[in-house]
């Protein structure tokens, strides 16, 4: 399976915890100009490092900012 960031879901999660993008943004240490990106879309390959940040900041698990394919990559 592959994972990749989802902005949508995060997004989403943003939403649902009432927070506003600046309030996430400096409790995961980012700027919002960065973190406006993530959202957006025009910035979609984020550090794990980053993603987990993001995900102790929202109270969420990490793999609920992600997508998951079920496509397999070949051996």
């Amino acid at each position: 399976m592959l994972a990749k960031f989802c902005a949508e879901k995060f997004h989403d999660a943003r939403i649902k915890r009432n927070m506003t993008q600046e309030e996430l943004a400096e409790k995961a240490g980012i700027s919002s100009r960065y973190l406006r990106a993530l959202e957006s879309g025009q910035k979609n390959n984020p550090s794990a490092s980053l993603l987990c940040r993001l995900a102790l900041a929202l109270g969420f698990p990490m793999d609920a900012l992600m997508d998951v394919s079920g496509e397999e990559t070949a051996s």
